[in-house]
């Protein structure tokens, strides 16, 4: 890794922050990646997975929302706010901007991008052309606001993944079901963020995630808020605070495929101070325990299945989003609420996602294994 010195272009900038003094590094992020803003038209796109209170450290934080708003209109520029998020249906975008705590950060700069959509052709394996939300397109300025997670799908979660949100409308879900290997869906989550790269990303890393992300219950603090206007390699540095390396990120092996930034951690001009974060947890998709504990855990996962997404009764509120948001139509009612047919689901792991009461638990390959050996000693018919 190659130190900053100032006759050198900052690639990724890490400043030491938190929610109290959040406004200090606001402004040091746009002073460190100047933008022509006066009389501009920018969009701020946050991570809205879902109608998590703000506390859950699942979406972007209020705070770095309004006072993001604030600086740029100081600025002269004119904001929007708005994100496509994982549950669709009517007032839908509202209620989880609101649940959130986002649209009132937002004010009157909060708008649901969803309902302005064009197609647009893509340079992909997978599907020649796709649906997103025309402001991604038409906006003079793309800024985008991720938060410091896992993912059970994609491993991390960062500024490349905050741009599947781009996606309106079914597309999200229409390739979740056509795409579902892991790698593949890492390519195609790469493919999308390069339709329209962010001009600029700011990384909420004051709280971050590790374990089953990207709505895992599992948070550190790290005290930083992480800027580059290089997806990919921000997302490295992400990584590598993790204690991965981009050989172990199908995303970011995509990344470098496509050309999408620089992802070699040695060459990137890295302002601030970092360290691995000890003994972070993976999600169990993907293993843990170094290079030798995620091969065996592929190996395993391959012969008796992926992690399966199970739901809890006694947590169940019985809301019906996993039914209606599952990309797969794997979950069916029952009298008492909601079942999910592992024959039919496909491991997007989608309602584990998108449900805010965690009644969606993963159960590992190794966990179901060990239960159907004790059940048979038992002598209980399965």
């Amino acid at each position: 890794m190659k130190s900053h010195s100032s006759m050198t272009a900052t690639d990724v900038l890490i400043i030491n922050a938190g929610y109290d003094r959040l406004e200090e590094a606001i402004a040091a992020v746009f002073s460190a990646f100047p933008l022509e803003l006066k009389g501009k038209k920018v969009l701020l796109k946050p991570n809205m997975v879902g109608g998590y209170d703000p506390v859950r450290a699942v979406t972007t934080h209020p705070l770095v929302i309004s006072l993001s708003i604030s600086y740029l209109e100081k600025a002269g520029a004119e904001v929007i706010v708005g994100d496509n998020p994982g549950v669709m249906g009517y007032g839908a975008n509202e209620r989880v901007a609101e649940a959130s705590g986002i649209l009132q950060a937002s004010g009157d700069n909060y708008r649901n991008i969803s309902q302005d959509v064009k197609r647009v052709s893509f340079r992909s394996r997978f599907a020649d052309a796709t649906v997103v939300s025309r402001a991604i397109l038409e906006t003079d300025l793309f800024i985008s606001l991720p938060r410091f997670k896992t993912h059970m799908q994609t491993l991390i979660s960062g500024a490349i993944k905050n741009s599947y949100g781009i996606l309106a409308g079914g597309e999200k879900a229409k390739f979740h079901r056509l795409v579902p290997r892991p790698e593949d869906f890492s390519r195609l989550v790469a493919e999308v963020f390069a339709i329209r790269p962010p001009d600029l990303i700011i990384m909420d890393a004051i709280e971050v995630m590790e374990g089953n992300g990207p709505s895992s219950k599992d948070l550190r603090p790290l005290g930083k808020i992480i800027a580059s206007r290089d997806g990919a390699a921000l997302d490295t540095v992400m990584a590598a605070i993790m204690g991965l390396n981009v050989e172990e990120v199908p995303m970011l092996q995509a990344a470098a495929d496509l050309k999408l930034g620089k992802t070699d951690l040695e060459e990137l001009e890295i302002d601030g101070k970092w360290e691995m974060i000890p003994d972070f947890k993976l999600p169990i998709s993907f293993g843990r325990g170094g290079s030798l504990g995620r091969f065996i855990n592929r190996i395993w996962g391959r012969l008796f299945s992926r992690p399966a997404p199970r739901i809890n009764p006694a947590l169940c509120q019985r809301c019906g989003v996993c039914f209606r948001q599952c990309p797969a139509q794997a979950i069916d009612k029952t009298g008492s609420g909601f079942r999910i047919d592992r024959s039919r689901c496909i491991r997007c792991y989608c309602c584990y996602e998108l449900c805010v009461y965690g009644a969606i638990r993963i159960g590992s390959p190794a966990e179901r294994f060990l239960k159907t050996i004790l059940r048979l000693r038992e002598g209980i018919r399965l």
